[in-house]
């Protein structure tokens, strides 16, 4: 301590009230204030912290309690492999200690914060999210990602939107295809009228009262339907005996069975089909994920 005090008064002035302490001035603001000799330009300004890496930082676990809380460090090197206390200190910077873990001091990322970026490939501790395995990361960031849930390989973000759905974090769901159901089409009542052509015959059966008969075909094998009795003397030609009567049974021949073509105007317009996307308008991006160098 003598020696740290004889240093101060060397290099400038050191004061000391009751409650506050003040180097280059006699009347400290705060708890502790320094002021530095910016008119002089063969002085630094400024404050050390005390330096070490990340490494040295992980040795001392034991000692950094909840009674710690608030120290800052500066680190020069990323700690490998990290623990529990050191899992956030991948690069090198300034670090506080909250009580149970280092964070980092400036504005920075934690371990499983997510960003899009215009990078194509891995930088400063950001992994692109491209469904690599995890055994091809290093070994301090296979440990981060297996902390945060991952396992086996990274997500792959290739065409998937970010999207807090309930579903198990990092893990892609759905898809851009869709399949409509009936009951998503428009109710629209289609109109039309069949085609003319629908021109047919059927034939009639007929047993002639008495022998004999007539062959298929005869022309005069039919005689007035709606008569009860016709004599033979009515027709020319016969081989049925003579005086036998006609005899109508009415029945009706089923080979008449044929179909109606029926022509709609098409539910799109007649134009060609086109393919249901919903892929939305989108900026090409890469997604990337901090898992610490």
């Amino acid at each position: 301590m003598k020696s740290v005090l004889v240093t101060l008064f060397v290099t400038g002035s050191f004061a000391a009230t009751a409650q506050n302490v003040g180097i280059n001035t006699n009347t400290p603001e705060a708890t502790l204030q320094i002021v530095g000799v910016p008119a002089t330009t063969t002085v630094a300004d400024g404050v050390i912290l005390p330096s070490l890496t990340g490494d040295q930082l992980k040795a001392k676990d034991a000692v950094y309690t909840t009674a710690k809380t608030g120290a800052i460090v500066y680190v020069t090197a990323a700690a490998s492999p990290t623990t529990t206390k050191t899992v956030n200190v991948t690069t090198a910077g300034f670090y506080y200690f909250n009580g149970s873990a280092w964070q980092p001091l400036s504005a920075g990322s934690t371990v499983g914060d997510v960003k899009t970026g215009l990078q194509t490939a891995d930088h400063n501790g950001w992994v692109k999210l491209d469904g690599r395995a995890l055994s091809s990361l290093t070994t301090s960031q296979q440990a981060r990602a297996t902390s945060i849930g991952l396992s086996g390989s990274l997500p792959n973000a290739s065409n998937a939107v970010p999207l807090q759905n309930g579903s198990t974090l990092g893990s892609i769901n759905g898809d851009m295809s869709k399949t409509i159901a009936q009951n998503q089409l428009p109710n629209v009542t289609f109109n039309g009228t069949t085609g003319s052509g629908g021109d047919h015959n059927h034939g009639m059966k007929y047993v002639p009262e008495g022998t004999g008969g007539f062959p298929v075909a005869a022309i005069n094998a039919f005689k007035q339907i709606n008569s009860s009795r016709v004599d033979e003397n009515d027709i020319a030609t016969t081989d049925r005996t003579t005086n036998a009567a006609y005899q109508n049974t009415g029945i009706v021949q089923n080979g008449g069975s044929h179909t109606h073509t029926f022509t709609t105007s098409s539910l799109n317009g007649n134009v060609t089909q086109q393919t249901f996307d919903v892929t939305p308008k989108s900026l090409s991006v890469n997604i990337f994920i901090y898992l610490g160098l």
